[in-house]
């Protein structure tokens, strides 16, 4: 594969207000790009590497992103974007630097989806699948990848990421924020403790959006395992 540096830069796509293209049709294909790109990254880590954790298990989960956004482009009738990543990944030197760029390539993304869900707003099944991707990245592939840096490079790697990143830490504390307020409510409800206001507050709006996708995405396992049981035992006893 040849490195990016050794060909024209690929320009990153985006959102453009003033384009004649519908920005469902820019979000859907940025997302999608971002994800082509993080796939084929990881792929020629594996290839250059071997099948190193944890390469291996999020390659997978990069496919199955890609897939879920495909769905999205068949849900709305438009036509999805070609990979224009493949032999064109920036190439790690060593694994520890497959590392990094596995940091760098997850806080990026979750700062991709930052951006697109304020552009989608109006369609809740977009944000249900943005968030959850969103939530992937930022409670399981980022941790995964910063867990294999040396310390040295942990600090160099964060040190570099509050230089040249703030607006992207700022977007994962809030993402981080929206987490525990609506986990805090789910448990609630899971414990039937949920008061009338609050169950308003969680199936309001986008919110409803943020509970299918951000939560279940990133805690909602725990909290539906939790309301399955309580259901379980509540059949049992009935």
């Amino acid at each position: 594969m040849k490195s990016i540096e050794e060909t024209a830069t690929l320009e990153p796509l985006g959102i453009d207000p003033r384009s004649s293209e519908p920005i469902l049709d820019q979000a859907l294909k940025t997302a999608l790009d971002d994800e082509y790109r993080a796939y084929e990254t990881y792929m020629y880590v594996i290839e250059t590497f071997g099948a190193k954790p944890p390469f291996a298990s999020i390659v997978e989960a990069e496919k199955r992103h890609q897939n879920a956004l495909l769905e999205l482009f068949a849900a709305h009738q438009i036509t999805p974007i070609e990979n224009r990543w493949q032999g064109m990944t920036q190439v790690p030197q060593t694994l520890q630097e497959a590392y990094a760029l596995g940091v760098e390539a997850e806080i990026a993304n979750i700062a991709v989806y930052d951006t697109l869900l304020s552009y989608t707003q109006h369609y809740p099944d977009v944000q249900e699948v943005f968030y959850r991707l969103q939530a992937a990245s930022y409670n399981h592939h980022l941790p995964a990848f910063s867990s294999h840096l040396q310390p040295q490079e942990k600090a160099t790697q964060t040190a570099k990421t509050t230089l040249n990143d703030e607006a992207t830490l700022a977007s994962m504390e809030k993402l981080s924020e929206h987490v525990n307020e609506w986990s805090t409510l789910a448990t609630k409800m899971a414990n039937g403790q949920m008061s009338q206001e609050e169950m308003l507050k969680l199936l309001s709006g986008t919110n409803l959006s943020f509970i299918a996708g951000a939560l279940i995405g990133a805690v909602g396992a725990g909290v539906l395992g939790a309301m399955t049981q309580k259901n379980e035992d509540k059949t049992i006893k009935e």
